[in-house]
Order: C-alpha cells, then structure tokens, then sequence
C-alpha cells in the first residue's frame, strides 16, 4: 500500500519552509524598526521532494507574519534568534530552520515506505563579516550554522542527527536602507549518519528487488550555491531565490533512494505588514539566512 502524508503535515511543513525559503528578509544599516509587526505573506515553491530525488513538486501557499526584536530573543525575518552575542562584525545566536515532509508517493523511490515528517533545525550560528566597502553596501560574510535536527508529527518529536553547513555569502544592496539587496552564496553541506539515514536509509523491512537494504555514514553532503532577490515599498516585501545543489561525492550517493546528484529549488513570495508597534528599537546589520 502506498503512504501519503496527512494534509494538516504537508501544510504545516510547507508553512515552515516556505518561511525559512523566503523570509530573508534583512539590513544593512543602522536604523528604528517597531518592537512587533504583524502581517501576512503567501509564496510558491517548486522543489524536488527531497534532495538527491528527481520527482519535482509545486506548492503554493499563504502564511502569517509575526516579528518580534527584543534584545536578547527576536523572531524576525531571518527566523527566530536568540542572541548570545552580538557586535558589529561578530554575532553568536541560536536560530531555527526548518524542512518540508516527504510523502512516499507511487513514482518516488521510497515508494511504500514511510513518509517523513517535517523537521526543524536548531542551534548556534556563527556569522561573521569578513570584509565591507566604506559605504556599507557591499559586504563579505562567513555563517557557521550548526544545528540538531529534530522531526516534528502530531504525537511524537525524533531526533535525527545534526549539521554543519557553512557558507560565505557576498551581499550588495541599495544605499537607502530597505530598498533593494542581492545575495550570493555558497558553502559545503555536512551530516552524521542519523541525518542521512532519516532521509537514505533502506531497512530491511522496505527491501525490494530494486531497492538493497543501504545505510548512510557521516561525512560529505554536496554543496550549494544560493541567488536571493528582494526589494521592500513601505509595508510590502517581494523577494525571490534560486538554490542549487551538487550531491556529487556526497557519502549517501550511493543510497537506492537516490536517482539524482542535482537539486533545484526556486521560491518566490511576497509579505504586507498590515499592523506594527509603536515603540521602535534600533535595528542593526544582519545577512541574509538562505539555508533549509
């Protein structure tokens, strides 16, 4: 029989990575922001159903905004931080990603074996500006993001493994604060073997003909390269990004489960601030989160 995921998961796994995909929203200058703002956003996504598949899916969706800047704790539009240190080229915080579900669909290789769950990533960051021209417009970043994954149902929370993923990104952006900012990035991905396994792994109880019993160990994931796009007017946001993948020489490559060493993800979206605060807090340099 084949397994498809509940809708409420699909859903709620699409909220949290279209939110992680297109919520980069960032600035580059010193500036009073309000305390929250509430609003909404939609976006659409075309993806593979996982990374090292060749089944590509398109999904559209609204979600809500809600922003917070406290001091110490923020969600924002990078995600939810919460800072342990922070000057103007270092920043030490706690931050949150997330994945979408994985649905055993009839034309997928998983194809009578469980779904998977959405996940979240959490852990510390590292980010650190490496370089500056004297017009703050265009900088050079190095992020450190390492994080435990953890999936997400209606009656359970697993654990599986944990990541490093680090990459440098060179940002350039309009000299009014807001207006208009690119982003290019890249980095190596890494993984232990829980993590690979929860996407790879092939227990004997799901082996075919075609599908062997396989394993993932740690090590090597791919690398990835991200172009993100976005202009801000007043309340309204629109941005947009391309991710590329090359799974070539990641340690998984050789799982049954996988029939592509390419993944292309391409998001674009929009979000309207219909309500904010009237306290404002000065809002310093950050960069843009183009992770999953």
């Amino acid at each position: 029989m084949t397994h498809r995921c509940h809708p409420r998961k699909i859903v709620r796994g699409l909220t949290a990575g279209l939110i992680v995909f297109l919520l980069s929203i960032t600035t580059g200058h010193a500036q009073e922001l309000p305390l929250w703002e509430v609003g909404i956003g939609a976006g659409v996504l075309h993806l593979p159903l996982y990374r090292g598949v060749d089944q590509n899916r398109n999904f559209a969706i609204p979600f809500p905004i809600i922003i917070y800047r406290g001091n110490r704790f923020s969600i924002d539009e990078e995600g939810a931080h919460g800072y342990l240190f922070r000057s103007q080229d270092v920043r030490l915080e706690l931050s949150l990603a997330g994945g979408v579900p994985v649905a055993s669909n009839s034309d997928s290789p998983r194809v009578n074996m469980p779904d998977l769950d959405p996940t979240v990533e959490l852990g510390p960051s590292m980010e650190i500006r490496l370089w500056h021209d004297s017009n703050r417009q265009r900088s050079l970043w190095l992020n450190l993001p390492l994080r435990t994954a953890i999936s997400v149902s209606l009656d359970k929370l697993g654990l599986q493994g944990v990541t490093f993923s680090p990459y440098v990104e060179y940002i350039v952006e309009s000299a009014e604060p807001d207006k208009w900012k690119a982003g290019l990035a890249w980095g190596p991905l890494f993984a232990d073997n829980t993590y690979h396994d929860y996407f790879y792994a092939v227990d004997s109880a799901y082996v075919t003909p075609s599908r062997p019993e396989y394993h993932a160990s740690s090590g090597y994931s791919g690398n990835r390269v991200t172009l993100t796009l976005q202009k801000k007017n007043g309340d309204l946001w629109l941005g947009a990004f391309v991710r590329y993948d090359d799974l070539n020489h990641a340690v998984f490559t050789d799982s049954p489960l996988v029939n592509s060493h390419n993944y292309l993800a391409i998001g674009a979206g929009f979000t309207y601030i219909f309500s904010k605060s009237d306290t404002l807090v000065e809002r310093r340099d950050s960069v843009l989160s183009p992770s999953i």
